[in-house]
C-alpha cells in the first residue's frame, strides 16, 4: 500500500510538471515508476478517484497519439468509476451455469430451426446458428464472450475480477434480453 501511495505521488508530481499531459510510457520514464503497467494501473485508479483525467490525445512529451493522463480540472464533473466487484449483479448465474444454459438453449434452437446433424461443440453450434440467421452476429459474439471467459476460467485458471465480471454481466444481460424477447419459452426451459 505504501508503494502505491508513493507511486501515485510520483505520478502526480510528474504530471504537475508536464504541460499537455503525458502518455504512460513517458510518465513511467519521467516518474521512475516501473514497469509501465504499474503507471497504467495507478492512473486508472487516480482517474476513478477524479484526481487525473485520461483520454486519447497527443502526449505532451513525445507527441505520440496515445492515452494521455493529465491533472484533472476541478471544475469539470468527475466521470463515473469503472465497475467493481460490488457493482456487478449478484443474481448472475455461475460461469458453469451460464455455459450449460447456453448449450441447452442453442441445442433447442438447433432442434427447432436447424437441419442436419448438430455440431459437436458449443462454439461451432453458435457459429452455425448465426450463419443460418437464427441468432444475430451480435448475439453470437455475446455468447462467445461468455463461453470464452468460462473456458479461460476453467482451463487456464484466470481470475474473474471486476472487469471480467462486468463483461459477463453485460454479455449475459444482452443474451437474456434477446432470448426473452425472441425465444422466451426455449430460454426459460433451458434455465433449469
Amino acid at each position: 500500500m505504501a508503494s502505491q501511495m508513493t507511486n501515485d505521488k510520483r505520478i502526480l508530481e510528474t504530471l504537475a510538471k508536464v504541460s499537455g499531459g503525458c502518455c504512460d510510457d513517458c510518465l513511467s520514464q519521467r516518474s521512475g515508476v516501473k514497469p509501465r503497467q504499474q503507471v497504467s494501473q495507478a492512473c486508472r485508479q487516480l482517474e476513478d478517484a477524479g484526481t487525473i483525467a485520461r483520454g486519447k490525445t497527443r502526449c505532451g512529451v513525445c507527441g505520440a497519439a496515445k492515452t494521455v493522463s493529465s491533472l484533472a480540472d476541478p471544475t469539470r464533473p468527475r466521470r463515473r468509476p469503472r465497475a467493481s466487484a460490488t457493482d456487478v449483479r449478484s443474481d448472475r448465474p455461475s460461469l458453469e451455469e451460464m455455459r450449460n444454459q447456453l448449450d441447452r438453449f442453442c441445442i433447442a434452437l438447433w432442434e427447432k430451426r436447424g437441419s442436419g446433424p448438430k455440431p459437436e461443440s458449443l462454439a461451432v453450434l453458435i457459429g452455425a446458428l448465426s450463419e443460418r440467421g437464427v441468432i444475430s452476429k451480435h448475439q453470437a459474439n455475446m455468447m462467445h464472450a461468455v463461453r470464452g471467459l468460462r473456458n479461460a476460467y476453467v482451463h487456464d485458471h484466470i481470475t474473474i475480477g471486476p472487469r471480467e465480471a462486468a463483461v459477463l454481466d453485460g454479455a449475459w444481460g444482452i443474451i437474456e434480453d434477446w432470448a426473452e424477447g425472441s425465444e422466451k419459452g426455449l430460454w426459460r426451459r433451458s434455465s433449469r
